[in-house]
């Protein structure tokens, strides 16, 4: 992952990634056109709202990186905790620096209301805001997120039922010695089954 370091630097465009928008690579080509006309490096600030995403986010960045870049513009990329993001945001913005973040991304504030992140971000750091749109969807990740949940849970309850099932047939046929160690090996079976489930259904909602 590339650092950021504190030094004098070039002014920066600091753009917030939103899971969901670390794959868009039209995005990283509108940063581009962006750092160009206001002459700016950039530094992505990649949202990750779960552990086991690291990965896939992070090659995410590297490819958003090599399409930003070019001799003019130095790009950064960070994967940031979705808790702690704004503490981060407001130790890396210098004078000068110009935070950009969807359009559609929203915040919550007291009372579970919810304001537009730019205009949070304007309030908050007293810092110029710019927003793109037509990246995010948070209704459809809202949907992914749904099935990817539905998925894992039908899966999990699938192995549940074939070790009952399995549980009563040893029940019904074999008795002594042989059905206990049938049962351990049976359990042992779904035990790893769900394991597997679940790192697969993981892999499958990092990579939606």
């Amino acid at each position: 992952m590339d650092k950021v370091f504190d030094r004098v630097r070039k002014k920066q465009l600091i753009v917030i990634v939103p899971e969901g928008v670390a794959d868009r690579l039209d995005l990283a080509r509108r940063i581009h056109s962006m750092a160009g006309m206001y002459h700016c490096d950039v530094l992505y600030l990649a949202f990750v709202d779960h552990p086991e995403n690291m990965l896939v986010r992070s090659r995410s960045m590297v490819t958003m990186k090599a399409i930003t870049s070019d001799p003019a513009i130095s790009v950064d990329w960070e994967l940031i905790g979705t808790s702690h993001w704004l503490t981060r945001l407001k130790e890396i913005v210098q004078s000068g620096d110009v935070v950009v973040c969807q359009e559609e991304q929203r915040v919550k504030i007291h009372n579970g209301k919810t304001v537009p992140l730019q205009d949070f971000l304007e309030e908050t750091l007293q810092t110029s805001v710019r927003t793109v749109s037509g990246y995010y969807n948070p209704g459809s990740m809202l949907i992914r997120q749904w099935v990817n949940s539905l998925l894992f849970w039908t899966g999990f309850l699938a192995i549940l039922a074939g070790f009952a099932f399995l549980e009563i047939r040893l029940h019904l046929t074999i008795q002594g010695i042989e059905q206990k160690v049938l049962l351990i090996l049976g359990m042992l079976v779904a035990v790893a089954a769900i394991g597997a489930w679940n790192s697969i259904s993981s892999k499958w909602s990092s990579e939606a």
